[in-house]
C-alpha cells in the first residue's frame, strides 16, 4: 500500500452510479504514474495530452456508449493544464460539456497534494512537513515514510492493496482459519484509524468493532450538532480523516454484495448505542444516512422543502435518498420516496405552467405533450398509496392533492373557455373505425380493435410508451378528443362512424343511420354490417388464442375493468389499472403471433379522480325539463342559465343532436356530491383520449444473444432479502446487432411464480419484457420476492420472449433473517 493506492482510492470514491467519470487537472503530470493503476482496476483512462482530437473523439464515443449503457463503467479524462478558474477559461474548456455531468479533481483543499498526504499518514505530520519544506515532495520520499507500515499479510488475506481496499474486503471476509494476521491488523488501525478498539481475537469481533467505529464515527462527522454526553467516551475517528471515513462507509453502501452486512451492522450498532431514542427529537443529523432511523429526519425535512417551495433541495434529498442502501432494503422507505417523487413529478409540470393563452388546438397539443405528466403523477401516486404504506403517507397526501388540485382547477378553467372551438377541429374526433379500421380492412389486412373504457390519454400514452420500447417504429399514440357528452355509450358509437343523439324512451341514445346503437350487441352487428368481414367479439378478461376463429378478419376486444373499478372504489380504483395494462399488452402479442397486422387500442372517454371532496364542489342543477340525460358532470333537456353552469346548444359543440340545451358544471365541480370519479364534463382529463397504433411488419431475423444470471457476481448464492439484486450479463450475436428483448421469471421448483422484476431502466411490468438496447452488455436487475414465501430455495429464468426457451437459470437459497 502507498500514496498512489491512496489517491486512486479518492478518485474512484468521487465517482459513483451519479456521476461515473472523473476529470483530473494535473498541470505538473504529478499524477501520470496513477493512471496506470487505473486502468489496471479497469477504469477507462483518456490521456488528453495525447492526440487531443483524437483523444475528445473518444472521451465522446466512452461517454455516449459505454458510460451510459454499462452500470460498472467509469471514466477518468485526464488534463494536463490547471482547473478552470474563470468563466472565461471554462469558454475555453474543450472538457466543459462533460464537466457537467463529471466530478473534478482537485475540488478544493481537501485534494491538495499535501494536504492528501496528511490524510494518508495521519501520524507522520512532523516528517511530511520536513519533507515539503525541502522540497521532497515526491511519491518515493512520502512512502519512504511508511517504514512498518506495509502490510503484506493483511494484502494476502484480503486482497486489497489500499487502505480502503483492505477495510472494506476485511468486512467481507465470511471466515478466517489463519489468525497470524492480528499483529499487522493493530499496526493498520493505529496508522489510518485512530481510536479503533483492536483488541480482538476472532475475525467476528475484529469485524464488529471496525463496523461500529466506522459507522458512529461516520454518523458523528456528520453530525451538525453536538453529541450527547452519554456518547463521549465511544471510538470515534477524528475529524482530519473525515473524508477516508466517508469514502469507506459509502463504498459499503454502494457495494450490493455488501448490502446484507451493512444492513445488519448499521441496526445493529444504532440499537446498541440507542440512537434512535437518543437523537428522536433531533430536526437535522446531516447530509449522510448512515442508520435507518435517520429516513424520519429525512422525510421531516423533505416536507418541510416542499412546504417551503425549496423544490430544488426536495430533489436533491429525494436523488440522495433514492440511492441509498435503506431506499433499497427497507419497503416502507422506499414507499415513501416513490410517493415524494411522484410529489415533485406533479409540481414540475405545474411550475412548467401551461398553454392557455392559445387556441384549443395548443392547449390539447400542451396537455398531449407535458401537461398528461401530472394525472400520471396522481395516477402513480394514488397506485403507490393504496399499494403500500409509508411514514408520513396521510401528509404526503395532502401535499398532493392540495397540489393537484390547484393544477386541475387551472387547466379545467382553460379549457371550458374553449371548449366552443371543438367545431372546428375534426381531425380531432375520436373515431377509430373510419379513421384507421375501415381502411386497413380495404386492403386486405387483418385487424384487431380494443375498446377499453375509460382508458384516457395518460394511460394510453404509458402504454404506447411500453410497446415502443419492444416495437420502437410500430407503435404510435395519436391524441383525440372525446365526442360530447363523454358518456359510454356515446364514445363507443362514435368509433364506429358519425352519430347523431336522438331521444327515445326519454333518454339519448346514439343512432347511425336512424338506428340506436346502445349495446355492445348493437356495436359488434354494424361493425359487421358496415365491414362486409367476419368480426368476432371477446371480452379481454376471457381472451386466449384458441378462442379466434382464423376466418376472423376483425376481432373486438373490449374491457370496463377501469371504469367499473373507479366507479366502484373512486381512486383506489387506480389500482386495478396495472394489471389491465398487462392483458392489454398480452393480447396485443398474442394477436400479432396470430397473424394480425394492426391492431388499435382506443376508448370512449377519460376519467376525472377527486380523493377527497369538499363540500363545495356540489353545485345546484338548473332549472329545466325534459331532461334526457342526468349525469354528476352532464345534464341535458330543455334548460334555464345559471351563473354556476356552462349552458350550450348542441350546435356550439358540434353535436349532432334533437334536444335543447347541454350544461356542464363551471370549472371543477359536479352536480352530485360526494362524487369521487366522474366522466361526463368539461375538462382535459375526461375528453382527451388516446389511439394508440401498432402495425406490425414482416417478421424480421431475430438477434442471436446468450444471457447469463449470477448473484454477488456469483452463480450461486443465498438470499437474505426479499429484493434482491441479480446481476445481468448479456453477449450479442455480432457486433452489429440491435436491441434484444426476453423475460424474467422468478419461481420455485414446481413452476409456481413467487416474485417478478423490479420495473427498472430495462425491465417494463406491463409488458413484462427485458429490453437491453444495443451495446450494454450488464446490468443489475432487482426481483421483488412475495411476502408469503417460505421455501428455502427459488429459480430465477431467463426466457425467451416469443418462444420461452430457457436462456440462463440461476438457483438461489433464500433464508431471510428476522
Amino acid at each position: 500500500m502507498d500514496i498512489q493506492g491512496y489517491i486512486l482510492d479518492r478518485w474512484k470514491g468521487k465517482m459513483n452510479s451519479q456521476s461515473k467519470a472523473l476529470i483530473v487537472y494535473d498541470p505538473t503530470g504529478q499524477y501520470v504514474e496513477v493512471l496506470q493503476r487505473a486502468k489496471d482496476d479497469g477504469i477507462e483512462v483518456i490521456d488528453t495530452s495525447i492526440a487531443p482530437l483524437n483523444a475528445r473523439l473518444r472521451a465522446v464515443s466512452y461517454w455516449c456508449d459505454k458510460l451510459i449503457a454499462t452500470p460498472e463503467a467509469r471514466l477518468i479524462i485526464y488534463r494536463r493544464r490547471p482547473v478552470p478558474s474563470s468563466k472565461r477559461e471554462w469558454v475555453m474548456e474543450p472538457y466543459a460539456g462533460f464537466a457537467q455531468s463529471a466530478q473534478l479533481f482537485p475540488n478544493g483543499p481537501v485534494d491538495y497534494y499535501r494536504n492528501m498526504c496528511e490524510q494518508f499518514l495521519p501520524t507522520k505530520t512532523k516528517e511530511l512537513n520536513e519533507l515539503f519544506a525541502a522540497g521532497n515532495t515526491s511519491f518515493n520520499f512520502v512512502n519512504s515514510l511508511l517504514g512498518g507500515n506495509n502490510y503484506p499479510a493483511l494484502e494476502t488475506l484480503t486482497g486489497g492493496h489500499s487502505i480502503v481496499e483492505i477495510t472494506t474486503r476485511m468486512l467481507a471476509l465470511e471466515s478466517c482459519d489463519d489468525m497470524n494476521w492480528l499483529g499487522e491488523w493493530n499496526s493498520f488501525a493505529s496508522a489510518h484509524y485512530p481510536g479503533l478498539d483492536t483488541n480482538a481475537s476472532t475475525l467476528p469481533t475484529v469485524q464488529n468493532k471496525l463496523w461500529s467505529y466506522l459507522l458512529f464515527s461516520e454518523f458523528v462527522l456528520d453530525l451538525p450538532s453536538a453529541l450527547p454526553e452519554s456518547l463521549s467516551s465511544v471510538p470515534c475517528a477524528p475529524r482530519n480523516i473525515i473524508d477516508l471515513i466517508y469514502d469507506v462507509c459509502g463504498r459499503l453502501r454502494a457495494d450490493h454484495n455488501m448490502r446484507d452486512a451493512y444492513v445488519n451492522a448499521a441496526n445493529e450498532v444504532a440499537n446498541a448505542l440507542n440512537l434512535p431514542t437518543l437523537f428522536a427529537r433531533a430536526n437535522h443529523l446531516g447530509e449522510r444516512v448512515t442508520f435507518k432511523f435517520e429516513n424520519n429526519i429525512e422525510f421531516t425535512r423533505f416536507i418541510d422543502y416542499v412546504k417551503n417551495s425549496e423544490i430544488a433541495d426536495a430533489n436533491r434529498m429525494l436523488d440522495k435518498n433514492k440511492n441509498d442502501v435503506w431506499y433499497q432494503e427497507d419497503p416502507s422507505t422506499a414507499t415513501f420516496w416513490n410517493l415524494a417523487e411522484q410529489l415533485l413529478k406533479l409540481i414540475v409540470c405545474i411550475e412548467n405552467g401551461m398553454k392557455t393563452d392559445g387556441t384549443l388546438m395548443e392547449l390539447v397539443q400542451w396537455y398531449a405533450d407535458s401537461g398528461y405528466r401530472a394525472d400520471e403523477a396522481m395516477r402513480s401516486f394514488l397506485t403507490l398509496k393504496y399499494n403500500g404504506s409509508a411514514p408520513r403517507e396521510e401528509e404526503l397526501a395532502e401535499l398532493f392533492y392540495a397540489h393537484y388540485r390547484d393544477f386541475v382547477e387551472r387547466s379545467v378553467k382553460a379549457y371550458q373557455t374553449k371548449i366552443t372551438e371543438i367545431t372546428s377541429l375534426p381531425q380531432l374526433a375520436n373515431q377509430m373505425g373510419s379513421q384507421f379500421v375501415y381502411p386497413s380492412l380495404d386492403q386486405g389486412k387483418r385487424v384487431a380493435m380494443l375498446l377499453i373504457d375509460a382508458f384516457r390519454y395518460e394511460i394510453g400514452n404509458s402504454f404506447a410508451t411500453s410497446m415502443k420500447r419492444i416495437y420502437p417504429e410500430q407503435v404510435s399514440c395519436e391524441t383525440r378528443l372525446s365526442v360530447l357528452p363523454s358518456v359510454t355509450r356515446f364514445g363507443m358509437a362514435n368509433h364506429l362512424d358519425n352519430i347523431t343523439m336522438v331521444v327515445e324512451d326519454e333518454s339519448l341514445q346514439p343512432a347511425i343511420n336512424g338506428k340506436t346503437i346502445k349495446t355492445v350487441p348493437d356495436r359488434i352487428s354494424y361493425l359487421q354490417e358496415r365491414t362486409g368481414v367476419e368480426v368476432q367479439r371477446i371480452r379481454l378478461d376471457e381472451f386466449t388464442r384458441e378462442k379466434v376463429n382464423e376466418s376472423t378478419r376483425l376481432l373486438v376486444l373490449s374491457s370496463t375493468s377501469i371504469d367499473n373499478a373507479c366507479e366502484q372504489t373512486g381512486a383506489q380504483g387506480v389500482t386495478t389499472i396495472h394489471s389491465e395494462l398487462k392483458l392489454i399488452a398480452s393480447a396485443v402479442d398474442t394477436c400479432r403471433q396470430l397473424g394480425f397486422q394492426e391492431i388499435y387500442v382506443g376508448t370512449d372517454h377519460g376519467f376525472m379522480l377527486q380523493p377527497k371532496p369538499r363540500v363545495s364542489d356540489k353545485i345546484d342543477k338548473p332549472v329545466g325539463s325534459n331532461i334526457c340525460l342526468d349525469e354528476p358532470r352532464c345534464l341535458v333537456g330543455s334548460l334555464n342559465d345559471s351563473s354556476d353552469t356552462l349552458t350550450f346548444s348542441p350546435q356550439q359543440l358540434g353535436i349532432n343532436g334533437d334536444f335543447m340545451k347541454i350544461a356542464y358544471p363551471k370549472n371543477f365541480t359536479v352536480f352530485r356530491p360526494r362524487e369521487k370519479y366522474y366522466h361526463q364534463g368539461l375538462s382535459l382529463q375526461e375528453n382527451v383520449v388516446p389511439i394508440v397504433c401498432m402495425k406490425f411488419k414482416e417478421e424480421q431475423q431475430q438477434e442471436t444473444f446468450s444471457v447469463s444470471l449470477k448473484y454477488k457476481g456469483q452463480a450461486s448464492g443465498t438470499v437474505r432479502t426479499y429484493g434482491p439484486l441479480i446481476d445481468v450479463s448479456v453477449i450479442f450475436g455480432n457486433l452489429f446487432s440491435g436491441d434484444i428483448n426476453f423475460k424474467i421469471k422468478v419461481q420455485d421448483h414446481s413452476g409456481n411464480i413467487v416474485g417478478e422484476p423490479s420495473e427498472s431502466e430495462f425491465y417494463d411490468d406491463a409488458t413484462e419484457i427485458i429490453h437491453v438496447t444495443s451495446g450494454v452488455t450488464s446490468f443489475r436487475q432487482r426481483i421483488e420476492i412475495k411476502d408469503d414465501f417460505e421455501d428455502s430455495e427459488f429459480v430465477v429464468l431467463a426466457l425467451d420472449s416469443n418462444t420461452n426457451a430457457q436462456l440462463a437459470k440461476l438457483v438461489l437459497q433464500f433464508d431471510v433473517i428476522g
